[in-house]
This record gives structure tokens, C-alpha cells and sequence, in this order.
């Protein structure tokens, strides 16, 4: 395997470990504010099925939402990868993958989201998803593990 897949799939690691604590993120403060766990994920879902999937229950507009949050933050992670490749971790680190969270943030939900599904983003708690933006960054940041558990140990010149 070459050492751009490498970085690549470690990248895709991280980016969805931090999906999955986006989305679980939402789905706690959904519930702390009153609305079903589902709601962020079928609200996600609106950008292919419109206002047919803003409702409360578990069906397939949350498995289209949750979907489309695991591909589009996994594919940052992707590039993410591709582009520290072997930079060491760190404070640096840390806060490039919380900058890229923050950027990711605005780009997708400020920009993109609002231009294509705004009836989705009238009903979206900014405040919660730009915390669960600043968690996908957080969890971005433990790109260098999976990094070096896919990486073969550099061996010595003995």
C-alpha cells in the first residue's frame, strides 16, 4: 500500500470517528432541547428529500442524513490526511484540526447547507452544530494515531 493511501485512510478514520461524535453531539442536545434524537440527522436528510423528512421517527430520511454527515466529514478527513501527512501531533496540531472543524463549519453549514436546503437550515440549532463542528475538530486531531497504527515502524539503520 502506498504512503498516500496510508494518509488517506487514516485521514477517513479520523474524519468519520469525528462524524460520529458530530452526530452523536446533536442527537444528545436534540433531545436536551426537546426534539427527537433523529431530528439532525433527518434534517440532513432534507438537502435530497425536502420537507418530507422533517419529522420525529427513525426511517430512511435518518439513515440519507446520517449517511451524507459520515461521507462529506469523512472525505474531509481524507484530505485532511493528505495534506499533514507526517507532521508530527501537538498543540499545532490540535489546533489546525479544530481550525479545519471551524472552516468546515461555515463552509458547509453557513454557505453551502443554507444555499441548497434552506428550509433545513431555518430549523437547524446553530449554537449546538457549530459545538459539534468544534467536536469533529477535536476528534480530527487523533488523525496521528491512525496514522501510525497504519504506518509500518521505520526501522533502524544498524
Amino acid at each position: 500500500m502506498s504512503q498516500n493511501a496510508r494518509y488517506a485512510l487514516a485521514g477517513l478514520q479520523a474524519g468519520i470517528s469525528g462524524s460520529v461524535g458530530l452526530l452523536l453531539w446533536m442527537s444528545l442536545a436534540s433531545r436536551f432541547f426537546g426534539k427527537s434524537v433523529w431530528w439532525v440527522a433527518n434534517l440532513l436528510s432534507s438537502a435530497f428529500y425536502g420537507e418530507t423528512s422533517l419529522n420525529y421517527s427513525f426511517g430512511r430520511y435518518t439513515i440519507a442524513g446520517a449517511a451524507l454527515a459520515v461521507f462529506v466529514y469523512g472525505t474531509i478527513g481524507v484530505f485532511f490526511g493528505l495534506i499533514w501527512r507526517d507532521r508530527p501531533g501537538g498543540a499545532a496540531w490540535f489546533m489546525a484540526a479544530l481550525l479545519t472543524g471551524v472552516v468546515a463549519y461555515y463552509v458547509l453549514f453557513k454557505w453551502a447547507w443554507r444555499s441548497f436546503t434552506p428550509l433545513g437550515a431555518i430549523y437547524a440549532p446553530e449554537r449546538n452544530i457549530f459545538v459539534g463542528h468544534l467536536l469533529f475538530g477535536m476528534l480530527l486531531a487523533r488523525y496521528p494515531r491512525f496514522r501510525d497504527r497504519l504506518l509500518p515502524p521505520i526501522q533502524s539503520a544498524s
